[in-house]
């Protein structure tokens, strides 16, 4: 089977047969995607909860946990980031060497043990390592689904794709810890919820087996090499300058909860941000990557600006939640906030796109990558926070350390936001090719082979 460049949409395109028949494009928004989603999506739900503004509190229903610290939650919180940051390049590597449909079974399998581990573990080490399972299997699932979104949709359809993505996960995620709670309160049986993780994964290998060989005549896309990768110095600047907008982002599900705790002396309002931000996250995903998002493109509106108003919406909503004495005003500044993982989420994506296809390979090794980024800035914010605030606790500069570290945060964010971007325009730009990525002739779309 023959490689051929990733050119133009005309040199790719072949005849599917003599007879001039129509070429069959995969429309990733359909068919093995949604039954794909819907499998893993709810399975990784299952397993862990990715909001995190509710996720602290998800941990006391295992044994023997209830008396967490919140300093042990917070070490468990950036264990799970950073395990992902640390396994993100191997799972973007693992997924562009096999397939998106061996890295999902894989992740499902490495997130069922690593939870049936915390299910029954009585040794906080234990715990935490089983997190950190769970954390690199959450990631390599995450990463399999970006890169089958991402090397085959064109621009357009990867912005509405990705809202897709973050409502089905969302949605999964939060019915599925919802189930699990359920389960485990209502009726004590914390084996039922293995079973449910087992049967999951047995299912996910059935769903997502191969199908019968499509009749795609596009190119094959290149295995990402990760060396490669490390030597662009112009995709390493990109990479930085979406780090110094994820800073910011370090204080969701750390600092935000234990602030509203100390300032409500109540756990309701923590209760009350994950339902805003569920809601916000659903409804803006959607508006942003079917309506917005298109509509900006087409008036001009680059890609770079995305991330200034995600910078914006971080420093806004953490800005707001200081002044936040009532409901109205802590639901409006949760929403502030969430509108800026929204307009990160599809600036992560299209960043992986423009580069992988600058270089005509996968965009699996370009994700796990920019997840290092990602993991780094949110674990650098999280601990300045959460330190500093700490030290503060009971001064009298403690009710003007809020915006003193959002004023640190813009500053932060604005100055490296722009010595990346301007190191980035040195080093070119990568070629942005507004197209379906290419599909191997006679293959399952999502099982890319070299």
């Amino acid at each position: 089977m023959s490689q051929r460049p990733n050119a133009s949409l005309e040199t790719a395109e072949v005849e599917t047969n003599r007879g001039g028949a129509e070429d069959h494009r995969f429309d990733p928004s359909r068919r093995h995607y949604v039954r794909a989603a819907w499998v893993a999506c709810i399975g990784i739900g299952l397993l862990f909860m990715a909001r995190g503004a509710l996720l602290p509190y998800f941990f006391p229903i295992f044994e023997n946990l209830t008396q967490l610290t919140y300093g042990q939650i917070s070490l468990l919180l950036n264990l799970y980031v950073f395990s992902q940051s640390v396994c993100a390049p191997l799972a973007g590597w693992f997924t562009d060497r096999t397939s998106v449909r061996t890295a999902v079974i894989s992740s499902i399998g490495l997130g069922s043990c690593g939870f049936l581990v915390m299910l029954y573990t009585q040794v906080f080490v234990v715990f935490t390592l089983a997190m950190a399972a769970i954390g690199c299997g959450f990631v390599l699932g995450k990463i399999a689904f970006n890169t089958l979104l991402v090397d085959s949709s064109s621009q357009d359809e990867l912005r509405r794709n990705i809202a897709s993505r973050a409502v089905i996960l969302n949605v999964g995620s939060f019915a599925g810890n919802a189930l699990a709670l359920q389960i485990i309160q209502s009726y004590g049986h914390r084996p039922l919820v293995f079973l449910l993780l087992a049967a999951n994964f047995l299912l996910s290998i059935v769903f997502l087996a191969p199908r019968p060989p499509a009749h795609a005549t596009h190119a094959v896309l290149r295995t990402g090499d990760l060396a490669g990768v490390m030597r662009n110095k112009q995709f390493l600047a990109d990479g930085l300058r979406l780090f110094s907008i994820y800073v910011p982002y370090g204080c969701w599900g750390t600092i935000i909860p234990k602030y509203v705790i100390d300032v409500y002396r109540s756990e309701e309002p923590v209760r009350f941000i994950g339902f805003v931000s569920l809601c916000t996250y659903l409804g803006g995903s959607y508006l942003v990557g079917s309506w917005l998002a298109p509509r900006l493109y087409r008036r001009g509106f680059q890609e770079r600006w995305w991330t200034i108003v995600c910078a914006c919406c971080y420093c806004t909503g953490l800005l707001l939640l200081s002044f936040a004495g009532n409901h109205a005003l802590l639901a409006t500044s949760v929403a502030v906030f969430i509108c800026g993982e929204i307009l990160m989420t599809q600036s992560f994506a299209e960043t992986a796109k423009a580069h992988s296809q600058a270089s005509g390979g996968k965009s699996g090794v370009y994700q796990g990558v920019l997840h290092v980024f990602e993991g780094g800035g949110r674990v650098v914010g999280s601990m300045t926070a959460l330190t500093v605030y700490g030290w503060l606790m009971g001064s009298a500069i403690v009710g003007y350390y809020w915006v003193i570290m959002v004023a640190g945060f813009a500053l932060f964010s604005g100055v490296m936001h722009w010595a990346c971007y301007r190191a980035a325009r040195r080093f070119g730009t990568p070629q942005r090719i507004d197209r379906a990525a290419p599909v191997v002739e006679g293959a399952d779309v999502d099982d890319f082979e070299p």
